[in-house]
């Protein structure tokens, strides 16, 4: 049950001798599935839904918030929450695939070390919290979008940069 790359441990640890990688934990797979459902209830889907078509439906709905160049530069999630009206919970969650491989850790963590955590060549991830209200989605080619959920009250109007 362990989401967090074995190796981007080690790389930081190599980097960084004697400092502790951000604290994380993995979460259960019952608990990935309970997110699945109510993530897919919220966007009129039946709660039991394979993985892909949730995926595909978020991605129908998402819409672009920002991008960068993945090589030289790192988006700045707390900026780009603050443009949505969005104020992440303490802890957040990082979806690596499916909803099916999802770590928590405190959003400051995984702003702060998202060098770290998030590697341009190969991940794309999902980040949302308890409130299951919106998710940010940074993708390996540089591409920040973002979903705002079913009632949550958040404007879904593009942020201006």
């Amino acid at each position: 049950m362990m989401a967090m790359d074995q190796f981007k441990i080690e790389n930081y640890q190599r980097d960084k001798p004697g400092m502790a990688f951000p604290s994380w934990e993995p979460v259960p797979p019952e608990k990935c599935s309970l997110f699945r459902e109510r993530i897919a209830s919220q966007v009129e889907l039946q709660p039991r839904v394979d993985s892909l078509v949730l995926l595909r439906k978020l991605s129908e709905i998402s819409f672009d918030v920002t991008s960068f160049e993945p090589d030289s530069a790192r988006p700045d999630l707390l900026k780009i929450l603050q443009s949505l009206k969005i104020e992440p919970l303490k802890q957040v969650y990082i979806n690596w695939y499916r909803y099916e491989n999802i770590d928590k850790m405190t959003f400051l963590d995984l702003e702060l070390h998202l060098d770290d955590i998030w590697y341009p060549a190969s991940d794309d991830i999902d980040i949302f919290d308890d409130t299951l209200k919106w998710i940010l989605s940074v993708t390996h080619y540089g591409i920040v979008r973002a979903v705002i959920l079913k009632n949550s009250g958040v404007k879904s109007s593009l942020p201006s940069f």
